[in-house]
């Protein structure tokens, strides 16, 4: 009886880290791309070429900002069949819901469409964001 109750105590632990994982959100900042596609949908996974990764995944947002060479970030904007399109006016580079905003402007670089999101490549820092709604 004792061990059917700790199994059970153990369960529902478990089923709890997960459900708030999904619902109340993990946040990391400086991680390898292989820490953050353990948490960001599979539809949105960086690339092997992404490092110093920030992100936040919640029920209802992904967000990532991240290290990115020019050449690997259009294979994966092509590899995910996500459009992607020069910049041709000044844009601000970042205005996440939940990790911190980098108003600063991007003047040559693309941006992209992740699904329902946007994000953005700055071809002179080499650094990619986007963010995204996860509403199901």
């Amino acid at each position: 009886m004792l061990v059917a109750a700790v199994a059970i105590l153990i369960l529902i632990g478990s089923f709890s880290l997960r459900t708030f994982q999904q619902h109340g959100g993990v946040s990391q900042t400086g991680v390898s791309h292989q820490t953050a596609n353990r948490y960001l949908p599979s539809e949105l996974t960086l690339p092997n070429q992404a490092s110093d990764v920030t992100f936040h995944v919640d029920f209802g947002a992904a967000e990532s900002e991240f290290a990115i060479s020019e050449e690997a970030f259009l294979a994966w904007c092509k590899s995910r069949d996500w459009s992607c399109s020069p910049i041709s006016t000044p844009t601000t580079y970042f205005e996440p819901m939940h990790l911190p905003a980098d108003s600063r402007p991007v003047n040559r670089g693309y941006t992209f469409a992740p699904p329902d999101g946007q994000g953005v490549f700055d071809s002179e820092r080499l650094r990619a964001c986007f963010r995204t709604s996860t509403f199901p």
